[in-house]
């Protein structure tokens, strides 16, 4: 049967090849490729300035204030036929906000709740704790040889040890100072586990709370946002790891995917 990957799409890479032949690309010149910029900006205090020098919209002066102008009829005309559709409005917003704050103190129980059955031995509950986090907030380190993350609840960093031979991954609670990965300078007791790079079999991206939860947090508490997860499944039975309240969670990924040469197969 003739299909558009065997005939017109033939031997034109996917998106998929195209991105880890750039991060292999990164990976063999010892050079990363970076995650996409943010912003962090606040929102400006002050409106936009109108002098021409400033902006650049093909216009005149005239033309520019003119566009800028608010009508006070129009406004005035508009308030005055529908005052009570404003009042309903006031009065569904109080509604909702009393829907609101009610579903903000549920979720903020049930993060005490995972808190305490973590703190008991609950597997579950330890994987839900630290999933929520200021929206916004930079965690360090962010990459990219450690990674902020968490390990059957306990907070740490998940770091690549490139210079071992193969490249080492491993969790440790001991945060390293000054960019020093290497393994044998942690802690005792502090690592949690250690795995080859060339041993990874499988990775699975993990939701913090499911697509669920995290439409629930969005809307009832906007100041926080759900930061998910990475399963990580080893050649042995035993070598299953989770990582879990991780915001850099994909360009951990990046990098597992691209320092070796396994062929992956998205599932």
């Amino acid at each position: 049967m003739l299909t558009l990957n065997s005939s017109v799409l033939k031997g034109i890479p996917t998106n998929a090849q195209l991105a880890i032949t750039l991060l292999r690309i990164g990976e063999a010149n010892a050079s990363p490729l970076p995650p996409p910029p943010t912003s962090q900006d606040k929102v400006p205090w002050r409106p936009a300035s109108l002098n021409q020098e400033e902006l650049n919209l093909g216009a005149t002066d005239e033309e520019i204030k003119q566009a800028a102008l608010v009508k006070p009829e129009d406004h005035a005309q508009e308030v005055q036929a529908s005052p009570e559709k404003g009042h309903k409005r006031t009065l569904g917003s109080s509604i909702l906000g009393f829907f609101r704050g009610t579903t903000a103190s549920g979720v903020e129980s049930k993060r005490g709740i995972d808190r305490l059955r973590a703190a008991i031995g609950s597997h579950h509950a330890k994987n839900r704790v630290g999933v929520l986090r200021d929206r916004g907030k930079r965690i360090t380190p962010a990459g990219p040889v450690a990674f902020d993350a968490r390990c059957n609840g306990k907070r740490g960093t998940v770091i690549i040890d490139s210079t071992k031979e193969p490249p080492l991954l491993y969790f440790t609670t001991d945060i390293p100072q000054h960019g020093d990965a290497h393994l044998e300078n942690r802690k005792v007791g502090s690592v949690l586990f250690t795995m080859p790079v060339t041993d990874i079999q499988e990775m699975q991206k993990l939701g913090g709370m499911g697509w669920k939860g995290k439409l629930v947090v969005g809307w009832a508490l906007g100041s926080k946002e759900v930061v998910d997860g990475l399963l990580i499944t080893g050649t042995k039975p035993e070598q299953s790891y989770q990582l879990t309240a991780m915001g850099t969670r994909n360009q951990l990924f990046n990098r597992l995917i691209a320092i070796d040469g396994q062929v992956w197969a998205s599932c």
